[in-house]
């Protein structure tokens, strides 16, 4: 009897940690670092360390110190044809752009109204 309970818990813990692994399947995080002031759709954050959280479903895009949302913004993606090894970000008019994923080959594109204004 104990046997089966141990093997029954084995097989929840498991089943619970494919969820869980499945429910983040279109979610990244990433650290980023701005070496300077930077535009994020409208909200200008401050250089330094930031994790960046995106969801695919939703299209949204986090820019986070610690558990504060400093930015935010929308984004899409874009596929790459070769992987990239940092992340790597793009910045026009001191707006943020475009932020490539370290380890992938994708690129979320950014749709913020003030950056497609300004040129």
């Amino acid at each position: 009897m104990k046997a089966f309970i141990q093997v029954m818990l084995a097989v929840a813990f498991t089943a619970l940690l494919s969820v869980s692994v499945l429910a983040d399947k279109d979610k990244v995080k990433k650290e980023i670092t701005f070496v300077d002031d930077t535009t994020v759709n409208g909200t200008v954050v401050k250089a330094g360390d930031y994790e960046l959280k995106f969801n695919e479903q939703t299209g949204e895009m986090n820019i986070m110190r610690g558990s504060k949302v400093v930015a935010k913004a929308t984004a899409h993606v874009e596929t790459q044809s070769a992987r990239s090894k940092a992340t790597e970000y793009r910045i026009v008019a001191n707006e943020l752009v475009s932020v490539t994923l370290g380890g992938s080959n994708k690129q979320l594109v950014l749709s913020s109204s003030s950056a497609s204004g300004s040129q």
